[in-house]
């Protein structure tokens, strides 16, 4: 994913695909907090930005934040609460830059 990143940029499709990939690479190691943290924090907002929200690689990597955050043996519902409101901001926030560009 750092090869493909400093090749093409962050916001490139092809890493955000790699970025998908390691998460889901992570979350069969059960490495639930980098899973989350690379797709919560990295990737989705790139995806989302870059790709649009309803594009296929970001929905993938919503799903994937999702099954790192129901796995994770420590999650709780005000995780899942938090994350489902974060996502919700998120995409409230990138609409409103959308209109105003």
């Amino acid at each position: 994913y750092a090869k493909m990143v400093a090749w093409k940029g962050v916001s490139h499709k092809d890493s955000i695909l790699c970025g998908g990939n390691l998460v889901a690479s992570m979350l069969s190691l059960k490495l639930w907090d980098e899973a989350k943290s690379l797709g919560r924090d990295h990737l989705l907002p790139v995806a989302r930005q870059s790709l649009g929200a309803d594009h296929d690689e970001t929905l993938k990597i919503n799903h994937r934040l999702a099954a790192a955050l129901v796995a994770h043996p420590e999650c709780t519902r005000d995780h899942l609460r938090l994350n489902q409101h974060q996502s919700v901001l998120a995409r409230g926030l990138i609409s409103t830059q959308a209109t105003t560009l």
